[in-house]
């Protein structure tokens, strides 16, 4: 079955406008749109930190020529953990030809400072939630061919160090591992008491197979558990929160 609205596409087969009837199926929100880390994005635009919406201001503030605020560039953030600044949707704008609006955007953002960013532009398809799995997909096809490691390793039996708060993890392929939610903190710390953190992993993906990897510390008796946190949390006119679960 042919995919009717790719996720991706060149930067020279612009998708059809936005809420266009194509197969009796709308058009779906697409962003021309280069992709860079925030690290890059911090450096290209001077030194600006990306958090706070400081790099929103830098942005508006570059952005010049004939054309409203209403067309200048947006920085979204994805789940993937990049940014995507999106030089223009495909909405119509009237008045204004598209290469003028991808320049004006290319230097707004930073852009024109790093050419190796022009390898990533292309017209990416929003709401951006289908990163999430395409990371399980890419994951699937990995697995294919992986030698399984069904055999118990020493520490498969170490009782919960900490109660409702600790989980150690078997070592087994997935489905049989047990799944981490994404966005989880992974804190790795020795089994004796007291307990010394080692070093922590942010959890982009819910497969366990990499944490107990040959050389890892999870695999030796000695630094065996693996602690589980949420990440922290901010409501809406709320306090923080962190939710802590096995």
């Amino acid at each position: 079955m042919s995919v009717l609205f790719h996720r991706r596409l060149p930067p020279d087969q612009p998708p059809p406008c936005r809420n266009s009837i194509v197969h009796g199926k709308r058009t779906p929100l697409y962003g021309l749109a280069w992709v860079c880390s925030p690290h890059q994005l911090s450096k290209n635009l001077g030194g600006v930190p990306t958090g706070r919406g400081k790099h929103r201001d830098v942005i508006s503030a570059q952005w010049k020529g004939p054309f409203s605020y209403e067309l200048s560039p947006s920085a979204v953030f994805g789940m993937d953990g990049n940014y995507y600044l999106v030089a223009e949707w495909n909405e119509p704008h009237p008045g204004h030809t598209s290469e003028a609006i991808i320049e004006a955007a290319r230097k707004a953002v930073g852009v024109d400072k790093d050419v190796t960013l022009e390898a990533t532009l292309q017209w990416y398809r929003f709401p951006l939630t289908w990163l999430v799995q395409e990371e399980r997909e890419k994951e699937k096809l990995a697995l294919k061919g992986m030698e399984k490691f069904t055999k118990p390793t020493p520490w498969c039996n170490l009782d919960n160090l900490a109660a409702s708060v600790c989980t150690v993890l078997k070592y087994n392929e997935p489905p049989e591992a047990r799944k981490l939610v994404i966005g989880r903190w992974l804190y790795v710390f020795k089994a004796e008491a007291p307990k010394i953190y080692l070093e922590y992993y942010i959890s982009k993906t819910q497969s366990t197979y990499l944490i107990g990897e040959t050389g890892h510390p999870s695999c030796s008796k000695k630094h065996a558990a693996i602690h589980t946190r949420r990440n922290l949390t901010r409501a809406l006119f709320a306090n923080i929160a962190l939710a802590v679960s096995s």
